[in-house]
C-alpha cells in the first residue's frame, strides 16, 4: 500500500525536490562568481546650470559615455571592455548636485581605481560640454567681429581715396553732386565704425558671461574611492531566494509527477456480471488523499465512498 498523503509523496518523491534544489543553488552560485563581489564609490559634485538651448546638461548622461569609459580604463590600466565597464557602472544622485558613482569589479583594488578614473574623466568632460556652448558662441562672434572690421576698414579706405581723389571736397568749394558723394561715404563710414565698436562691447560681454557659465558647469570630485566594499551579503541573499525558487519548482515537479505516475495505475470501477445486484468494484488502487482534497470532480468529495456503495435493488 502506498501512502497516499501529502507527506508520503515527498517521501517518493524527494529525489525531484532536492535535484531542483541543487540545480537552482548550483547556477545562482555560478552566476555569482562570475560577477563582480566588490563596489567602489567616489562622490562628484557637478552644478547643472541650464546650457544654451534652455535645457539641462545632465551628469548621469555623461558618465556611461564610451569616451569616458575609454579614458578611465586608460586611466586605470584595466583591460575590460567599454561594455563591460558600462554594466559595472551606476550613478546615484545623493543629494542637490552631489552624484556617486560606484564601480563594480572581482579585484578591490581594481574597483577603487576605475571609480575614481570613471568620476575624473565624467567631470572632465562634463566641464567642457558646459562650457562648450559659451566657446562656440565666441567663436562665432569673433568671425563675425573680423567681418565688422573689414567694413570699417573698407568704408574708412573708400572715404579717403575719394578725398584724394577730390581735394575740393573737404573745403567745401567741390559741385554738389561731389559734395553729396562725399557725405554719403562720410556716414557710411562712421556706421561701420559705429557697429564695429558696439560689436566689440558685446563680444566682450560675451567672454565674460563664458568665464561664468564655465564656471558654473566645472564639475569636482569630491570624495575619492579609498576602499572598497564585498557584496558578500547581497551574493548571500541571491543564492537563499535561488534555493526557495528552487524549492518551490521541485515541490510543483514532484507533485505533478506523483500525480502523472498515480493516474497510470489508476483504474475505472466495472459492473459485475450480475445486473440484477448493480455490484461496483472499486479501483485496485484510488487518488492519492492529497489529490482528493484538492479534486472538485467526481473522484474527489466521496466518489470512492460513492464507487464502493451497493445501488439499491430494483
Amino acid at each position: 500500500m502506498h501512502d497516499n498523503s501529502l507527506r508520503g509523496m515527498l517521501r517518493r518523491r524527494w529525489a525531484i525536490v532536492l535535484l531542483a534544489i541543487l540545480a537552482a543553488l548550483g547556477v545562482s552560485g555560478y552566476l555569482a562568481l562570475r560577477s563582480p563581489h566588490y563596489q567602489a564609490t567616489a562622490v562628484v559634485n557637478a552644478p547643472v546650470p541650464p546650457n544654451a538651448t534652455g535645457q539641462a546638461l545632465s551628469f548621469p548622461d555623461v558618465v556611461p559615455t564610451d569616451g569616458v569609459m575609454q579614458r578611465a580604463l586608460s586611466d586605470a590600466s584595466s583591460g575590460e571592455s567599454v561594455a563591460t565597464l558600462q554594466a559595472d557602472t551606476a550613478v546615484v544622485a545623493s543629494r542637490s548636485t552631489l552624484y556617486q558613482v560606484t564601480v563594480s569589479d572581482p579585484s578591490p583594488s581594481q574597483a577603487v581605481a576605475l571609480a575614481n578614473a570613471v568620476a575624473h574623466e565624467a567631470a572632465v568632460l562634463y566641464t567642457q560640454l558646459g562650457g562648450g556652448a559659451a566657446d562656440s558662441i565666441v567663436t562665432a562672434l569673433d568671425a563675425d567681429a573680423a567681418r565688422y572690421r573689414d567694413q570699417a576698414l573698407a568704408a574708412n579706405q573708400a572715404l579717403q581715396q575719394f578725398e584724394s581723389a577730390n581735394p575740393d571736397v573737404v573745403s567745401g568749394t567741390a559741385a554738389p553732386p561731389l559734395l553729396a558723394q562725399h557725405r554719403q561715404l562720410q556716414l557710411e563710414q562712421q556706421a561701420a565704425q559705429n557697429a564695429y565698436v558696439s560689436f566689440q562691447s558685446d563680444l566682450a560681454q560675451a567672454r565674460i558671461n563664458q568665464v561664468s557659465q564655465s564656471q558654473s558647469f566645472t564639475a569636482t570630485i569630491v570624495d575619492l574611492a579609498v576602499t572598497a566594499h564585498s557584496q558578500l551579503r547581497t551574493l548571500v541573499l541571491r543564492v537563499a531566494f535561488a534555493g526557495l525558487i528552487g524549492l518551490i519548482l521541485g515541490l510543483a515537479l514532484a507533485i505533478g509527477f506523483d500525480y502523472v505516475m498515480a493516474g497510470s495505475t489508476r483504474r475505472a470501477p466495472v459492473v459485475s456480471a450480475d445486473e440484477g445486484n448493480g455490484h461496483y468494484e472499486p479501483t485496485s488502487e484510488s487518488d492519492p488523499d492529497w489529490v482528493s482534497a484538492f479534486s472538485t470532480g467526481p473522484r474527489g468529495r466521496g466518489a470512492r465512498a460513492g464507487a464502493a456503495r451497493r445501488p439499491p435493488d430494483s
